[in-house]
């Protein structure tokens, strides 16, 4: 079970859902046997890349969070039980992350 973590109605849970689609696509490019068929993955999956990046930042923006939130949003993603023990998750989850949130309540990588 997910632990909930919700900070002025941002909810950790509910962006660890959102992130899931791009989650697996790079599980998938990990897996990819050349870098053909990784650029066509990734080529392939460039409308979920936007749909899920677009669909994080409406989240948050509608939240309005304060930097110092953000924060806690973030390490709350982060220690979210879907991706412990697995740093390789982790590392993509704060690259997407940190584009989702460029810029919302001054973020910056």
């Amino acid at each position: 079970m997910l632990e909930r973590h919700i900070l002025m109605g941002l909810d950790a849970t509910e962006l660890v859902t959102i992130l899931a689609p791009l989650v697996e696509m790079e599980k998938q490019a990990a897996s990819c046997a050349s870098l053909e068929e990784y650029h066509a993955l990734r080529q392939s999956g460039e409308a979920t890349n936007a749909q899920v990046l677009d669909e994080i930042r409406a989240v948050v923006t509608q939240s309005n969070p304060s930097l110092p939130e953000l924060r806690e949003l973030y390490y709350g993603v982060l220690r979210s039980p879907v991706y412990a023990g697995d740093p390789e998750t982790q590392v993509n989850v704060t690259a997407i992350l940190n584009e989702a949130f460029k810029g919302v309540a001054g973020w910056q990588r």
